[in-house]
């Protein structure tokens, strides 16, 4: 008991492994009472079999659980076996309403909202209450179908049932007092260190501050790695200036002339400009010869370059950086296999690597090789006018598509697109689902980008919400979209762009940490 009680108290556990303990142990011995109590009283056979049973099959879970068994996946099944055959069969054998059933589904609810989470916790509170209610009606309908019991039995399982309650969901409720007071005594500890640290570290700075200073003189001087991208890429301006990346811009033309992408023309001005279906617009990528310009113009201040490109599979600009790298001795041009903020996240990744570590270039392109597979870019349209107007989707399929509002679903990953669909009045909160749904334990936290063209404030912030709804992001970036990338997605596109972990141990785990 000592052992089990240091467990429940232990916070470096799970919360929810927490709840579970707690809740399982007290549910098989309540289970046990009962049995106890309907044997006393004479109760017929089926029901004291039927709860001894439910006593057993909670006591075979917590042991599995106990041996390393996962514990969302007991606690969901459990929790399965508790609504759809508990409920159902206590009603049935319990002696329906006037004996108390209405119980195992208030203590089914309890068990579900402390111990599952995510969706599954609201589809099987959902269940608990349909089944309730459909209890209740056919035990009304039907009632010569269920056991009847004498008056002593029934004074004695309520009171039993009573006390179970009780004992039940006051100690669910003081143990969830208990751990909100000790977490927020480990968020003090926690202060009080850091306060600690900090002193520490000003007391040190002087004679840290010396020796960087006698380290600076006899340490040989670093090479300057310069990371580059185009303006596809959606880098957020401030990343660009803090981590000093240079970026080569496409250019927008339109009836009115040409505009240089991000400095004279921006996305949601052209987004407006072409909305109406009377003007248009093209973006260009740019040409080998600007390419050589922008890199014999960066290796005036820097050693070596590192071009971070968006994907060949998308546009044709890794080409024309390739081909202009030809020419110089130190440019590299990395394909990201991404488009929009995927690229840009390389980018950032690769400048980290540059500004904050002595790795070399040859290092740091092996590095954003790895990285590049785990980088993935999903794009929800809004309709299929832009593909359609890009070459990049045949008319007759656009045409099929919008007459049976169906979205299109970009996929972009590794260097290869892939296009897919989301239909009906809530496609963008299906399109989120199911993107960070999927393969959500590997996902990396640390950074969720989000790239948009011609969406409103209220928009953006539905996309958010939703996106934290299902899993949480240390830093979530918003980032108007390119006018490269607009012209050919459309307004109303937005994009979420993620790194997801692997066991690797330079390139697989939390990547984006070093952002404040």
């Amino acid at each position: 008991m000592k052992k089990w009680i240091e467990k429940l108290k232990d916070p470096s556990r799970d919360l929810y492994a927490r709840r579970y303990d707690l809740m399982t142990v007290f549910s098989s011995a309540e289970l046990v009472c009962l049995v106890a109590v309907m044997l006393i009283f004479r109760f017929p056979v089926l029901p004291v079999v039927f709860y001894g049973l439910c006593a057993v099959f909670n006591t075979m879970d917590y042991l599995r659980v106990s041996k390393g068994s996962d514990v969302q996946k007991t606690t969901v099944k459990g929790a399965v076996f508790f609504v759809f055959v508990c409920i159902p069969f206590g009603f049935i054998v319990g002696g329906g309403i006037d004996a108390g059933a209405v119980h195992w589904c208030i203590m089914a609810m309890a068990y579900i909202f402390l111990t599952v989470r995510y969706t599954a916790r609201t589809v099987l509170l959902l269940c608990d209450l349909f089944i309730t209610i459909a209890g209740f009606v056919y035990a009304y309908l039907h009632p010569g179908l269920f056991y009847s019991y004498t008056a002593d039995q029934l004074f004695a399982s309520q009171v039993t049932l009573l006390v179970i309650d009780l004992i039940t969901l006051g100690s669910g409720f003081v143990f969830q007092v208990y751990t909100s007071d000790q977490e927020r005594r480990l968020l003090e500890a926690q202060r009080d260190e850091l306060d600690a640290l900090n002193r520490a570290r000003v007391a040190a700075s002087f004679t840290n501050n010396l020796q960087s200073s006698a380290d600076a003189l006899f340490k040989p001087k670093k090479k300057q790695i310069r990371i580059t991208c185009d303006s596809a890429a959606d880098l957020p301006l401030p990343w660009r200036r803090e981590w000093e990346i240079a970026v080569i811009a496409h250019t927008v033309h339109t009836e009115n002339g040409a505009f240089t992408d991000g400095e004279e023309i921006v996305c949601d001005e052209l987004m407006h400009y072409i909305r109406d279906g009377a003007h248009t617009a093209k973006s260009e990528v740019p040409d080998a010869a600007a390419f050589e310009r922008f890199f014999a113009e960066q290796l005036k201040t820097a050693d070596e370059v590192i071009h971070i490109s968006v994907a060949q599979a998308s546009s044709p600009v890794y080409a024309n950086a390739e081909q202009a790298a030809r020419y110089f001795d130190r440019v590299r041009v990395i394909d990201s296999g991404s488009m929009s903020g995927g690229a840009g996240m390389l980018a950032l990744y690769a400048a980290h690597l540059a500004k904050k570590t002595e790795l070399s270039a040859e290092e740091i392109e092996a590095r954003a090789l790895k990285v590049k597979t785990h980088l993935t870019a999903h794009f929800a349209l809004e309709g299929t006018d832009y593909l359609v107007r890009g070459h990049r989707m045949r008319p007759l399929l656009g045409r099929w598509l919008d007459a049976f509002l169906l979205r299109p679903v970009i996929h972009m990953k590794n260097d290869k697109m892939r296009f897919f669909v989301a239909f009906g009045r809530n496609h963008r909160r299906r399109f989120i689902r199911r993107t960070l749904l999927y393969g959500r334990r590997n996902i990396d936290p640390s950074l969720l980008l989000i790239t948009y063209a011609g969406m409103t404030v209220p928009e953006l912030k539905a996309v958010m919400e939703e996106a934290e709804r299902i899993m949480h992001f240390d830093r979530v970036i918003c980032m108007p979209a390119s006018s490269a990338i607009g012209i050919n997605t459309g307004s109303g596109t937005f994009g979420l762009m993620f790194h997801t972990m692997t066991g690797d141990r330079e390139t697989g785990g939390r990547l984006f940490d070093f952002l404040p």
